[in-house]
């Protein structure tokens, strides 16, 4: 009996697997990336521009946009959630512009500032931020409090396991 429901299982994981790799490959696409270009050229009244490469992390996909005639200071990140990843997209997002105003507004955890959010757009639910100039990520900087973000991928691990770094 048990693996008759196993079974069931793996059928799910491929169904959600393929749903997946369908999304991120619909997210890529050209005129996908001229929908979100339209999106800011909309919000912010100026030319703007898709800055390759597209960024995939954890549930989402990250659009840098350039704004023409300004330095790369001025640019903005766009993050769309994938369809098939969150249950409810549109209520993450919201959620998500919160979570990041309380950060920015109240530690000084380096966050980025929201500009604009919506559940209903030509994209769907999505998250204009202010892109800010970083090294690591935030899973580092959560999870290893001080742990320096200059450091490569093995010395970071040699730092974690030298008790007399402080």
């Amino acid at each position: 009996m048990y693996k008759d429901r196993q079974n069931f299982d793996n059928v799910a994981w491929d169904k959600n697997d393929d749903a997946e790799e369908e999304s991120q490959m619909r997210l890529r696409r050209k005129d996908i990336c001229r929908q979100v270009e339209g999106l800011v050229k909309q919000k912010f009244s100026k030319p703007a521009t898709l800055v390759s490469p597209l960024v995939i992390g954890g549930p989402n996909i990250h659009y840098r946009i350039h704004f023409e005639g300004e330095d790369s200071s001025s640019d903005v990140m766009v993050r769309l959630p994938w369809p098939s990843a969150a249950c409810f997209p549109g209520e993450k997002v919201v959620y998500e512009a919160a979570t990041a105003e309380y950060l920015r507004l109240n530690t000084r955890m380096p966050a980025a500032q929201v500009l604009y959010y919506g559940r209903d757009s030509n994209v769907g639910p999505f998250l204009i931020l202010r892109r800010i100039e970083h090294r690591g990520d935030m899973t580092d900087a959560l999870a290893f409090p001080g742990l320096d973000p200059n450091l490569q991928s093995g010395q970071k691990v040699s730092q974690l396991l030298n008790h007399s770094v402080s």
